[in-house]
């Protein structure tokens, strides 16, 4: 499915008669069917990690690419405060983390809409922070 979406809205023949909200809507659909094949290989890093068996291979990874790839076809706002394009961790495990981050914050976000948003910024000691916040839900407990 998400090949034939690809093929179809590279071609300018087939959207040169769509308005752009169907074409924002073929998008969106488009992210989430990669969002969902990308579960489908996370499971096996689960199990990884659950069994003890996992690898980390840290190496260099664009922080703009990864937080591309992590936010494509959701709501988030995302604000790189750093100074360099390049730092060094896992990315699939940095992958896991920020989904279950993004999934979390905008599950018990505010119900009118959570305002996800990704920040990064450098660190203590040269050390990168991923900080994901949103909108609290006004009906739940204050987190401490």
């Amino acid at each position: 499915a998400a090949g034939q979406l690809e093929i179809f809205l590279d071609d300018p023949d087939n959207i040169a008669g769509l308005d752009a909200g169907t074409i924002h809507y073929l998008k969106t659909a488009l992210a989430s069917l990669y969002r969902g094949m990308k579960c489908c290989r996370n499971r096996q890093t689960y199990i990884d990690l659950v069994s003890g068996t996992y690898k980390s291979a840290q190496r260099m990874v664009d922080v703009r690419r990864l937080l591309s790839d992590i936010t494509m076809g959701r709501d988030i706002e995302v604000e790189n405060q750093l100074g360099v394009h390049d730092v060094q961790l896992d990315p699939v495990l940095m992958d896991l983390i920020l989904d279950n981050a993004i999934a979390n914050a905008t599950k018990h976000g505010h119900p009118g809409g959570p305002n996800v948003r990704i920040t990064v910024k450098g660190g203590s000691n040269g050390s990168t922070v991923f900080q994901v916040t949103n909108l609290a839900n006004p009906n739940s407990e204050v987190l401490s």
